[in-house]
This record gives structure tokens, sequence and C-alpha cells, in this order.
């Protein structure tokens, strides 16, 4: 019979994520998970800065969420959010899991544009977004504020799955026709 092996982080563990309990305390979000751990984070935190008039007493305690009435909606409070929040070593996890895609992703974006034999500022043109902008994300930076990834990848006649190295049927970009006129 083969065994399971153990989850190598505590976030890889179901029972990480699964919300037992929670309650509201004196500003204090107090959420109990299944792993028999407790997590406390100032309320107002874990909501988006925008939220109005949020009814604490009135949430709604799922599994993996938490459902907060508001004054014009309900706000889905996930555990990820809470754990984000609450525990570090997980924060550090999806930072360096953040870096790591934005590298993959820079260097895909610069594998397709090479192997079109685009230069870096002729896809930029191409695209309509600074040169620059291009540069950071093909160096892998993390930039929330650049530019979305559509238009770079629409203008080497690429999409979202292109991104993808080794997918099975994987489509090539469309070569890029230089515009005359």
């Amino acid at each position: 019979m083969k065994r399971l092996s153990r989850p190598s982080h505590a976030w890889d563990s179901i029972d990480y994520q699964r919300i037992t309990g929670a309650s509201y305390h004196a500003g204090e979000l107090i959420v109990d998970f299944a792993d028999r751990t407790r997590a406390r984070a100032a309320a107002a935190n874990l909501l988006p800065p925008s939220t109005a008039d949020p009814d604490w007493d009135g949430m709604v305690v799922d599994t993996y969420e938490i459902g907060v009435p508001t004054a014009h909606d309900r706000f889905e409070l996930p555990w990820s959010a809470i754990r984000l929040a609450t525990d570090p070593a997980y924060a550090a996890h999806l930072h360096t899991m953040a870096v790591e895609q934005a590298r993959f992703i820079g260097s895909r974006i610069r594998e397709l544009r090479v192997n079109l034999g685009l230069a870096e500022g002729a896809l930029a043109q191409r695209a309509g977004v600074p040169a620059a902008a291009l540069a950071t994300i093909e160096a892998g930076q993390v930039d929330l504020g650049g530019p979305p990834l559509e238009p770079i990848l629409a203008a080497m006649g690429a999409s979202f799955r292109d991104l993808i190295v080794n997918r099975p049927n994987a489509v090539s970009p469309v070569p890029v026709v230089p515009a005359t006129g």
C-alpha cells in the first residue's frame, strides 16, 4: 500500500486552511483553524479600506472563508488572507512564489520575443508600452504598477497559454509582420 507523504510546510495541510471557528472582540478578529492554531488580527486590517460599516457580529463562518456583511454587500474573507496577515512564514512563502513567477513570466516573454526576432524596443512599441516597463517585466522584477501582459503577448501573436512551457499541442506565436505605410 502506498503511504501518503506528510506536507512539507504547514500551509500544505488542508487543516491549515480549514476554519473551525471565529469571533470578534474589541476590534480584533480571532480565527481558529483545524490544525489547532489560532490567528489574531486587527479586523480593520483584513478588509479593503473602502469597506463601509462591516458588521462583525453578523459574520458567517464557512470552512474556508468568513462572510462579513457590510453596508452595501457581503465581503468574503478567505482563509489565505487571514493567514497572510498573521503568519510571517506563509507571507514570506507567497512573496517567494510571486518573485519566482515574475522571473518565469519575464524569461518566457523574452524567449518568445527573441524567437520571433523582435528587438525589445520594437515589441514595446507594438504593444504600446514603455520600453523600460517591458525591460522590467523581462528582468522578472515584480512591478504591480506596470502594464498588463495582454498587449505585450498580443503584439507577439501569443496568449497566456504560450507562457506555459512544454505543454502538449503548444501553439507557437504567429510571426509578426512589419507594419507598412
